[in-house]
């Protein structure tokens, strides 16, 4: 079979579901919905200037970053997530950096994802489809059925803009039209006007 590897985790006071283990994302992704169902506030995202490529080659740019308290198992880890304007087919997306972060194993083959915590194994099954009858005493964020924005399925960083404002010199480069790997002179970049 070739059935992503989806997992629960809880975040706060939330139940999340089809939260995608995916070692082939050089990010952990938050859906904008799915953020704004887990009611963070927007004082708690900074602002970034990274843009994000799916594997299909379209491109996204990151509303900014939130760092969550997610539980996996019986641990809690601190995971800093780009949040963008999506509509995939998971909740949440734990990529390479949390995978690294926990020294954590998946196996889409097995279901399952392990790591170790004070010398302990620790695994973790993927979700089976549940039936609900009866309603649970937390929240629950879940995918949206209808959303298949499968593009966004797996995410690597394309780019990524230096802070212009901490540097007067790059801030003037970047207000004439510079952009980063560009390069300098007449045929790469704008001529600046003189004052």
């Amino acid at each position: 079979h070739n059935k992503p590897l989806h997992i629960s985790v809880k975040c706060k006071d939330f139940l999340i579901a089809k939260v995608l283990v995916d070692n082939g994302s050089s990010l952990n992704g938050l859906p904008k919905g799915a953020f704004d169902n887990l009611m963070v506030g927007e004082a708690q995202m900074r602002p970034s200037n990274m843009i994000v490529r799916a594997f299909d080659g379209s491109r996204r740019e990151v509303m900014g970053v939130v760092v969550l308290p997610i539980q996996v198992g019986p641990t809690i880890f601190n995971v800093e997530f780009q949040v963008m304007d999506i509509a995939p087919a998971y909740s949440l997306l734990l990529g390479r950096p949390w995978i690294h972060q926990a020294g954590a194993v998946p196996s889409t083959l097995h279901q399952k994802v392990k790591f170790v915590v004070d010398n302990k194994l620790v695994v973790v099954q993927a979700e089976e489809d549940m039936i609900i009858s009866k309603p649970l005493t937390i929240p629950y964020v879940d995918a949206a059925e209808e959303a298949l924005e499968t593009a966004f399925q797996a995410l690597e960083i394309a780019h990524v803009e230096k802070n212009p404002n901490k540097n007067p010199a790059a801030l003037i480069l970047f207000k004439n039209g510079y952009r980063s790997g560009q390069g300098l002179g007449k045929s790469a970049q704008k001529e600046c006007s003189r004052s």
